[in-house]
């Protein structure tokens, strides 16, 4: 996909990420997107009524890390470093 194309998408993309919280009662959204599957997701945080937090990093190793770490530990995101 390129940035063109995420932005072709971004209201199914939007549209269904907004249905999964309200459907699944979500409290929290993560989004982990290189920059262009970005412009899918655009408007996201308008669409739903709880925080929508971006695991950061320098590329996919280190969001991969931020994003395991998250998902095995229930905890926040280490500061780099931790």
């Amino acid at each position: 996909m390129d940035t063109e194309r995420a932005d072709e998408l971004n209201d199914q993309v939007v549209s269904a990420i907004a249905s999964k919280v309200t459907t699944n009662g979500y409290d929290k959204v993560w989004i982990n997107l290189g920059k262009d599957y970005l412009p899918a997701i655009d408007g996201v945080e308008s669409a739903v009524d709880v925080p929508v937090d971006y695991i950061e990093g320098t590329g996919i190793g280190m969001k991969g890390k931020r994003l395991k770490h998250l998902v095995s530990s229930g905890r926040s995101i280490p500061v780099h470093g931790d």
